[in-house]
């Protein structure tokens, strides 16, 4: 979880973490929800030490999953993002979406459904090889 006001904007941030690590962050990019101005959720899939790369650009929260604390599974965690997305879009000030996107190679699309027949290929391939 990114939490603003930072020195750069928090959604920004996790758009631009390829850019900044000179590489993407995972293999299959990131999963990311923007609920409320100020706060981003993410998860980038096989992404390994981006602690410090992180708080070096001041943003003021920051969790990660090292390998021994990772999530029993990439589909649980999704479906706790979502969940979690959209209370914090209803309740916190200044929201801006509930849902989650998928940005890879650049792009962003909406992830609506998180059924593995509706995700994108390369993300459900590594949901069903953490279940």
């Amino acid at each position: 979880m990114l939490g603003g006001p930072g020195r750069v904007d928090t959604a920004a941030a996790v758009l631009e973490l390829e850019a900044l690590l000179g590489q993407p962050p995972g293999p299959v990019g990131t999963v990311v929800a923007f609920p409320a101005r100020g706060t981003a959720l993410f998860i980038a899939p096989g992404a390994r030490r981006l602690r410090r790369s992180l708080v070096a650009w001041g943003l003021r929260q920051f969790w990660c999953a090292e390998p021994e604390a990772a999530p029993v599974s990439v589909g649980d965690t999704l479906r706790f993002m979502a969940g979690w997305a959209r209370d914090a879009y209803r309740t916190l000030p200044g929201p801006i979406s509930p849902l989650l996107y998928w940005h890879h190679q650049g792009k962003l699309s909406v992830l609506g459904d998180l059924g593995l027949s509706h995700l994108p290929r390369e993300l459900a391939r590594l949901v069903l090889a953490s279940a």
